[in-house]
């Protein structure tokens, strides 16, 4: 079955095999460096084999959106993994700032994109090294490039860096859902997705659970997009979901 999930279980088992031994910031990974993961518009990226809370990252992808730093919209939502690198309730200079805040990539882009002819400057950066020394975290996903295929519209997602197991179901939902939002604002369809990593990777303390996941059998899953702009605009369905394998989040 040539869907989603197959293609990351693939990507899963390339970088097992063939990923070099790197000692990381947070500790011995697996990674490949320089390798792409595509999905077609028609296939959202949705991991049925174990249990992702989507919703939570809906929930992200909307407090980015609207260039939000605070730590209130995600407890809102029960999210807690940024407080500890959070200061004075706070993600400075992160993902929403730099998506929204002078300028605001996301009306340029729009901009962009609404030109007669074919720009090849609509991309958004997240990387901006003056702002490096004050930012909470630095961005793991720095660019999104868009492309107009006719009436649709292509995406390339990259990454710094990507922690394949446990990051990227959500990175991988997010960069699925600013596609809908930015083609749905120019009336457009969507084309695919292509997820570009410079260094993804799997940490060695998560082996097993990544073993564990690879023997569950994929079960079936919905993506239903009202409104992107909103939480309660989106609407995940996934039927026989795999069990909650745990492993600790390492941002």
């Amino acid at each position: 079955m040539n869907t989603f999930e197959s293609s990351y279980k693939s990507l899963i088992q390339t970088c097992l095999k063939i990923g070099y031994n790197l000692e990381g910031r947070n500790g011995m990974m697996r990674s490949l460096i320089s390798t792409t993961l595509g999905a077609s518009s028609l296939r959202p990226p949705i991991i049925t084999g174990k249990k992702i809370l989507y919703n939570k990252a809906i929930a992200e992808f909307v407090w980015m959106l609207e260039g939000r730093t605070d730590l209130e919209f995600l407890h809102e939502h029960n999210i807690y993994w940024w407080d500890d690198y959070a200061k004075d309730g706070h993600v400075h200079k992160s993902y929403g700032y730099q998506l929204r805040n002078d300028p605001d990539q996301i009306e340029y882009v729009l901009s962009e994109l609404r030109k007669p002819y074919v720009s090849r400057r609509a991309r958004i950066s997240l990387w901006q090294p003056r702002d490096l020394k004050e930012q909470s975290i630095p961005c793991c996903y720095t660019e999104f490039d868009f492309i107009k295929r006719g009436d649709k519209l292509q995406m390339i997602m990259t990454f710094r860096s990507s922690d394949l197991f446990l990051g990227f179901p959500y990175d991988a939902l997010v960069g699925y859902l600013l596609l809908e939002y930015i083609a749905r604002r120019l009336n457009m369809g969507t084309h695919n997705i292509i997820y570009n990593f410079i260094n993804v990777h799997l940490y060695h303390e998560h082996f097993e659970a990544v073993s564990k996941y690879l023997e569950q059998d994929e079960g079936r899953g919905s993506l239903i997009i009202n409104d992107p702009s909103k939480t309660d605009g989106i609407e995940i369905n996934i039927e026989n979901q795999g069990p909650f394998i745990p492993a600790k989040l390492i941002l």
